[in-house]
């Protein structure tokens, strides 16, 4: 399977707490660089859709390779790749297995997280 686009994955981890003892998380890049392809859904597949039933948007999807180490809410993905820069958290991880059972990718429901 070609996988031409790079992306990085990242952790998360708790902060330092501050004052109030509250700690955000912080994201740090955990594997890089990650090789991965990188893509849209077509229309009316997998599109988020509006009140109507309309496909507001195409669903951003990634196929990542076995060696990853990925969960929901414990990682996130980001790419400068062009058409698809940004960054992602995971709404679903799919593993998808060869013939002997083992897996030979991930696709996985990105969603973009506001910058």
């Amino acid at each position: 399977m070609r996988l031409p686009h790079r992306c990085t994955i990242q952790k998360r981890t708790m902060g330092t707490p501050d004052a109030n003892g509250e700690s955000l998380p912080v994201w740090t890049p955990d594997q890089t660089p990650v090789p991965c392809r990188l893509y849209y859904t077509s229309p009316g597949e997998q599109a988020r859709r509006g009140v109507s039933g309309e496909a507001v948007s195409d669903s951003v999807w990634i196929i990542l390779p076995p060696t990853v180490t990925i969960a929901r809410d414990t990682y996130r993905v980001t790419t400068t790749q062009e058409g698809y820069a940004g960054t992602y958290r995971i709404a679903s991880i799919r593993p998808r297995s060869g013939v002997a059972g083992e897996v030979h990718h991930y696709e996985i429901d990105l969603v973009e997280v506001p910058a």
